[in-house]
C-alpha cells in the first residue's frame, strides 16, 4: 500500500497551483477539465498532488466549500491485495463503489465524512514511481496526520488495522497547562507508509480547534521528505512560506541533555536559525552514526488554522516520531492558538 497521489479541493485551481510552483518547488504536469470541475497536477519527487476548483455551482468542489474549508479530500493509493481488501469491506458491510476515471481496477470508500479513499489495484512489486528532483529536495511523502473527534481514535485505528493491514506503532499522550491529544501512529509493514491519528482531549484542544474550523475529521497535515532540511527551509522561506517559531529554551533544553545531541557548533547555529526541531536517537550498533529527526512544520497555508506542511528529514534512518518533537510541535500550535483568541480571532 502506497500513496498515489493526493487530492485538494480548493477556490482557486490556477492560483494555488502558482503557489505550489512559486513557493513549494513542485512542478506543473497536466491539467483536466470538465463543465463543473477543473484540476491541475503537480508533483515534486514521488509526490502527486491534484488540485480542484469548482466552474460551475454543480460541482462536487463548490458544495463541499460551502460547508469546509479548503483542504484534502481524497487519498489515491496502489495496493497489491485489492481482492482481499473488498472480502474484508463486504465482512464489515462497508459502502464501496467502483472508481471511474483511472485507467486501473479500483475503489473509492469514504471513512469519514468527507474524506475518501480510492484504492487501484497494481501487482508491481514495490509499486514503483517515476521520480522527478527539484531544487528543494521535497521528494516524497514521510507519513499523514488526521485528527478524528472524542472516542472515534479507537474505532479509526481499528478500522485501518482490520482492513488495511496498518500495525499500530508509537502511541502519545500530550498535556499541556491548556490542553492535549491522544495519538496513535500506524505503519504498513511492507511499505513503511505511516499514519498517526489524533483525538483531542478537552475541549479547548488544538485538535478540537482544528475540527470547529474544518466542520469534520480531516488530515491535519502531510509530512514531505527532504534530502536537506536547512537547504529546503532556506529555500521555502526565501520563497515566502511561513513557519511556526520555536522558542530558544527548546534548544537550551536540548544542548543540556546528557548524553549531548552529536551536533557541532556551526549545526546548532543553523538548526537555531532556521527554528528546527531535532531528536537524537543513539545508535544501536557501534558501526552505525547516530540518528537525527529533523522537522519543521509551515503555518497553516488556507488561512484557517487547519491543514499545514511538515518537511522531515532521517538522518542515519532515523524511526519513528520523538516525543519532545511531537510536544514542541503541539505546543507551538498552541501558541498560534491562544494568540488567535486574544485578538478575538475564536
Amino acid at each position: 500500500m502506497k500513496i498515489e497521489q493526493i487530492e485538494f479541493f480548493v477556490k482557486n485551481a490556477q492560483e494555488w497551483r502558482h503557489w505550489f510552483e512559486q513557493k513549494m518547488g513542485f512542478q506543473w504536469q497536466s491539467m483536466t477539465e470538465d463543465a463543473q470541475t477543473v484540476s491541475h497536477i503537480l508533483s515534486s519527487g514521488e509526490i502527486q498532488l491534484k488540485l480542484s476548483s469548482a466552474s460551475h455551482p454543480q460541482s462536487p468542489v463548490f458544495e463541499y466549500l460551502q460547508d469546509h474549508p479548503p483542504g484534502v479530500v481524497n487519498l489515491v493509493f496502489h495496493v497489491q491485495n485489492l481482492d482481499t481488501i473488498l472480502e474484508r469491506l463486504t465482512q464489515h458491510n462497508w459502502t464501496y463503489c467502483a472508481v471511474q476515471g483511472y485507467h486501473k481496477r479500483g475503489i473509492i470508500i469514504e471513512i469519514i465524512d468527507g474524506l475518501t479513499q480510492t484504492l487501484l489495484e497494481d501487482n508491481r512489486n514495490g509499486l514503483s514511481k517515476v521520480s522527478n528532483r527539484t531544487v528543494t529536495g521535497i521528494n516524497a511523502i514521510d507519513h499523514l496526520v488526521l485528527n478524528v473527534p472524542t472516542g472515534q481514535l479507537e474505532p479509526v485505528v481499528k478500522w485501518y488495522s482490520e482492513i488495511f493491514d496498518l500495525i499500530p506503532q508509537q502511541q502519545f499522550t500530550i498535556q499541556t497547562e491548556q490542553s492535549g491529544l491522544y495519538s496513535q501512529v500506524l505503519v504498513h509493514p511492507q511499505t513503511g507508509l505511516q499514519l498517526a491519528i489524533n483525538e483531542p482531549t478537552s475541549a479547548n484542544s488544538q485538535i478540537q480547534e482544528f475540527l470547529d474550523y474544518n466542520g469534520k475529521a480531516g488530515i491535519q497535515h502531510i509530512a514531505l521528505r527532504v534530502e536537506h532540511i536547512v537547504k529546503a527551509t532556506k529555500h521555502l522561506s526565501l520563497s515566502g512560506v511561513r513557519f511556526l517559531t520555536t522558542p530558544d529554551e527548546y534548544y537550551q533544553d536540548l544542548k543540556g541533555r546528557i548524553p549531548p545531541f552529536p551536533l557541532s557548533p556551526s549545526q546548532w547555529q543553523e538548526l537555531e536559525q532556521w527554528q528546527i526541531l531535532v531528536e537524537h536517537q543513539p545508535a544501536r550498533h557501534a558501526t552505525q552514526g547516530d540518528a537525527l529527526l529533523l522537522q519543521i512544520f509551515t503555518e497553516p497555508i488556507f488561512g484557517e488554522p487547519t491543514f499545514f506542511f511538515e518537511l522531515i528529514e532521517r538522518r542515519n534512518n532515523a524511526q519513528g516520531f520523538g516525543e519532545g518533537n511531537f510536544t514542541a510541535l503541539f505546543k507551538a500550535i498552541e501558541r498560534q492558538q491562544l494568540q488567535r483568541q486574544e485578538n478575538g480571532l475564536h
